[in-house]
């Protein structure tokens, strides 16, 4: 599902996470744009939260796969959530779809 925004938006978006500096792109704007170290680190903890939220919601709250799926979009985004969520759940290792939940931060 691909998201829609408007160019200028984008652009936006892309200046703020180069600001924040989780992403890097050449001084022309043109070329490829790359995360950072400090990029792969916050989307890897991303990715965790998410599945951890579809173990959560697909075990425990008896929602299908896609509403597992579109509420997961939703929960990720919560702050401080995903470590006590993954204590709750005995720290499981993979999500419903037997994909693996990234480790916890180490930084």
């Amino acid at each position: 599902q691909a998201a829609s925004l408007s160019l200028p938006r984008a652009r936006r978006l892309l200046a703020r996470l180069q600001r924040e500096g989780l992403i890097r792109q050449d001084r022309s704007g043109a070329g490829p744009v790359q995360l950072t170290d400090a990029g792969l680190h916050q989307a890897q903890q991303m990715v965790r939260a998410h599945r951890l939220w579809e173990t959560y919601l697909g075990d425990h709250a008896g929602l299908d796969a896609q509403q597992v799926h579109e509420e997961a979009e939703r929960l990720e985004h919560a702050p401080g959530l995903a470590e006590r969520l993954d204590a709750v759940l005995g720290r499981p290792t993979r999500d419903p779809h037997g994909e693996q939940i990234p480790p916890p931060s180490s930084a």
